[in-house]
């Protein structure tokens, strides 16, 4: 199992994109994240982007806390 209190996550590119995606199948919201170093684009799910979204704020468990209070607020 994962520590989610160990500090020290890699810090993401600048460069990295995220776009606004299409709707996947089932009417979710998907995004895209471009990288433009490789010239590739990747898509992601909503999760994933909160995930991405959160990053900044450094440690697993302040992320995991704010994506579960957002997708909640979703529901």
């Amino acid at each position: 199992m994962m520590d989610l209190s160990s500090p020290g996550l890699p810090t993401l590119r600048d460069d990295l994109e995220l776009l606004p995606g299409p709707r996947a199948r089932g009417g979710a919201p998907t995004w895209t994240v471009y990288d433009p170093v490789r010239s590739r684009y990747f898509r992601i799910s909503q999760m994933a982007f909160e995930l991405l979204r959160n990053w900044h704020m450094g440690d697993w468990k302040a992320i995991a806390d704010a994506c579960s209070a957002t997708i909640w607020m979703r529901r």
